[in-house]
Formats: structure tokens, C-alpha cells, sequence
């Protein structure tokens, strides 16, 4: 299983809302995946495999523990320091996942409802677990993480394959185990790749 991460260049709605009568709440809502269709990544999401890690998900929504962080993390695990907002609600319009979002006030939180006052434009990333076969559609296996709110998605995914190939994680149970590719490099000895060589540069950079 590998790391994924998902940007959606769709336009996210702001709303601000109370509920019986407390202080309103900045939410984000807009559109976080579409399915059946081959996005711009290349990657198909088959509307049957979504469902059914969306029906997994929903229980962190009705439990209220479906975090995400600003910002792109590049880890499967969520960092309760980094905490900006809580999914409240995910489902399906048509073929495309929809999601609300509640923005919360910790300290990260504060500093994304002062970007969205400030106009902003925010962009949200789907953080998840799964494997693609060779016609790049997602397998069975595909497990959403979190929602993560970014600033520039367009921007941001044109990274995002870097680390992507740089992160191996196997899941064994509730065990995620993540390997870089510096632990297996010796399935790449004496492959002079692009994709190694460029793995060498990130490594040489990291280590000074």
C-alpha cells in the first residue's frame, strides 16, 4: 500500500453557521473526489471501491474524530498539534464525493479561519492508503486518512509524485509500517534511473 494524496481543484464554498445559538463556526464545502472518472492525476477511483471506504469513514464523522491538518503531511498518522478542522459531513453528488468541514479553534485552526477572512483561495487534499494496478485504478484496498486543507493544490501536486515514490507503507492489521526507498535500495542497484536519481538528490539534501 502506498501513501496517496489526492488534490481537488474544484471551488470550495466558505459558510459561517451557528447552531442553537452559539458563536458561529467558519465551514469549508466543496467537492473532494470524483469517481468513475480518470482525474487529473491519471488515477481512476471506482465508485464501488470509494463507497465502501467512505461507509468506513463515516463512523470518525459520526464519532467526531475525523480530522484533518493545514497543510499536507507526509505521514499516514494524524498529529493532533497540527489539527485546523473536523469533517462533518461526506457523501455522494452524483459521481463526486462531497464534504463539509468545520473549522476548528486550535491554534492551527485559528490561523485558517484568518486565511479564509483574509481571502484566501483553499484547496483540500484527500489523505489515504491504497494500491493502484497497472492501468492505475485504485484497488480494493483504498482506506481515506483525512482531509487536509492546502493553499495552492495545482501547485502542490505537481510535487506530490516525489514523495509519493519515496514512501512504501505496508499494512498489517492496524499496523502501518512505512519504508524509504533508501531502505530498498538494493532492489535498485545498478539502476540508474531518473526516478533513483532524483531520490539520491532529495537524500543529499536532507543530509546536510
Amino acid at each position: 500500500m502506498y501513501l496517496i494524496n489526492e488534490y481537488n481543484l474544484g471551488e470550495i464554498k466558505i459558510v459561517e453557521e451557528s447552531v442553537d445559538g452559539a458563536p458561529k463556526s467558519i465551514y469549508i464545502i466543496g467537492p473532494y473526489l470524483e469517481a468513475d472518472v480518470r482525474n487529473q492525476n491519471g488515477n481512476y477511483y471506482p465508485k464501488r471501491v470509494v463507497e465502501k471506504a467512505m461507509d468506513k469513514y463515516r463512523v470518525k464523522i459520526e464519532n467526531g474524530t475525523a480530522y484533518g491538518e493545514l497543510n499536507h503531511p507526509h505521514k499516514p498518522e494524524i498529529d493532533l498539534e497540527r489539527l485546523s478542522h473536523k469533517i462533518t459531513e461526506m457523501y455522494f453528488d452524483g459521481n463526486i464525493v462531497m464534504g463539509k468541514a468545520k473549522l476548528l479553534n486550535t491554534k492551527v485552526g485559528e490561523t485558517a479561519q484568518i486565511l479564509v477572512r483574509e481571502g484566501v483561495n483553499l484547496g483540500v487534499s484527500l489523505r489515504a492508503l491504497g494500491s493502484f494496478n497497472n492501468k492505475r485504478e485504485m484497488q480494493d484496498d483504498f482506506t481515506l486518512l483525512a482531509v487536509d486543507i492546502v493553499a495552492d493544490p495545482s501547485f502542490s501536486n505537481a510535487m506530490m509524485d516525489i514523495v509519493i515514490e519515496n514512501k512504501h507503507l505496508i499494512s498489517g492489521g492496524d499496523l502501518i509500517v512505512e519504508k524509504s526507498i533508501n531502505d530498498m535500495k538494493n532492489s535498485y542497484a545498478g539502476k540508474q534511473d531518473s526516478a533513483y536519481l532524483l531520490h539520491q538528490f532529495f537524500q543529499s539534501l536532507k543530509n546536510k
